[in-house]
Order: structure tokens, then C-alpha cells, then sequence
């Protein structure tokens, strides 16, 4: 039969391997989490540097303006129907703000009103690359 100061030793060795088992996993997790890379050189322009370009926020009724837009924790205030020079990463987090929106139509089939979901940037723009390095696109 066991004791109590052996059950204590047999408990305190076990929560001394759980620990362990458990910080190797946290290690790893972190390990595979990490990201060295620098998101905002991940397009560059021809002199090596970060690819800026000239964006067009849309004028839309009832839409705030300027539209604060933030991308990894940096915020940017954006006027519309006026160009700005923004980073690429701005373009391209704009480009997968996607939304889903309805619109009816005629059910082919049986001629009656169907409402159809489809996917629409959140917001209109246009941009344009400044000097980007061969290959680079946005």
C-alpha cells in the first residue's frame, strides 16, 4: 500500500513531466509561429525598397470619410476620390476585404424572385504600382 510521502514523490514527478511534455510543445508551436520575414518588404521597388502605390479610395454616399484602414496595428486615414501613396500592403489587405452582398433575380427555372449571395470588394478603389521591381506585382 502507498504512503502519503510516496504518493507526494509519484505526484510531484508527474507534474514535473507534464511540464516538461507541455513546454516542448509550446517550443514548437512558437517555433512554427514564427515570422522573421519583414511584411512590409515583401514587394519591392527597382532601387530595394518598400513598393508604394498611387490608391484611389471611391467616394460613396453615407460612407465614412476620411476611412481609417489598418493593417498589423499601423493606421492609415484615407480621404476619398483623392490619390494617395500608400505601401503595397495596403493595396493588398484593401483587395481581400471582401464581403458578401445579395441581389435578386429571376429563378430561370421557375421564374420566381430569388435572392443570390455574391462576393464584392467592401470598398471601390484603384491603384497603381510606383517603379516595382521586375516581376512584382500587386
Amino acid at each position: 500500500m502507498a504512503t502519503a510521502q510516496t504518493k507526494a514523490v509519484s505526484k510531484k514527478a508527474a507534474q514535473a513531466a507534464l511540464a516538461s511534455v507541455a513546454k516542448g510543445i509550446m517550443d514548437e508551436i512558437e517555433a512554427d509561429h514564427v515570422d522573421t520575414t519583414d511584411y512590409k518588404l515583401g514587394k519591392t521597388n527597382s532601387k530595394g525598397g518598400v513598393l508604394m502605390c498611387k490608391f484611389t479610395l471611391q467616394p460613396r454616399e453615407k460612407a465614412p470619410n476620411p476611412l481609417c484602414i489598418t493593417v498589423n496595428e499601423e493606421i492609415r486615414w484615407v480621404p476619398r476620390g483623392v490619390e494617395v501613396v500608400v505601401p503595397w500592403y495596403v493595396v493588398t489587405h484593401m483587395k481581400a476585404n471582401i464581403e458578401t452582398r445579395y441581389k435578386k433575380e429571376k429563378d430561370p427555372a421557375t421564374g420566381k424572385n430569388i435572392v443570390t449571395p455574391y462576393l464584392s470588394p467592401s470598398e471601390p478603389f484603384n491603384y497603381n504600382p510606383i517603379d516595382p521591381a521586375p516581376g512584382v506585382e500587386v
